[in-house]
């Protein structure tokens, strides 16, 4: 798994190149307007599931804006942002499984705390 270059530049050099802490800052900035945008089209519920360098996942909610509204949007508003390839994807059964399971145990476990 690719780590922070930023940090990794001061593990090995106890330093960080000027350029190098440019870039990731830029990689930053456009991940946090890009965003912005998905909460400014879907709303709460957006979720940073991961990111490193230039590679941003999100979680999205399920709204009433379809896939192929959402892709018209990413592809009108995309292209100032930074964005140079996306993939839109809906939940799979595992994944609605694995969170349905987790909610219950979260569930049980604040049950059994309580009582």
């Amino acid at each position: 798994r690719q780590r922070c270059i930023v940090r990794a530049q001061i593990e090995a050099f106890g330093h960080v190149e000027a350029a190098v802490l440019a870039e990731w800052w830029l990689q930053q900035s456009r991940g946090e307007s890009i965003e912005a945008l998905l909460h400014q089209l879907l709303g709460d519920g957006v979720e940073l599931a991961e990111n490193f360098g230039s590679y941003w996942r999100f979680s999205l909610p399920h709204t009433r804006v379809g896939l192929p509204e959402l892709f018209g949007q990413l592809e009108e508003k995309g292209k100032p942002l930074g964005i140079a390839e996306y993939t839109l994807t809906q939940a799979t059964l595992e994944q609605i499984f694995n969170t349905i399971a987790h909610e219950v145990s979260e569930d049980q476990q604040a049950g059994s705390g309580n009582a």
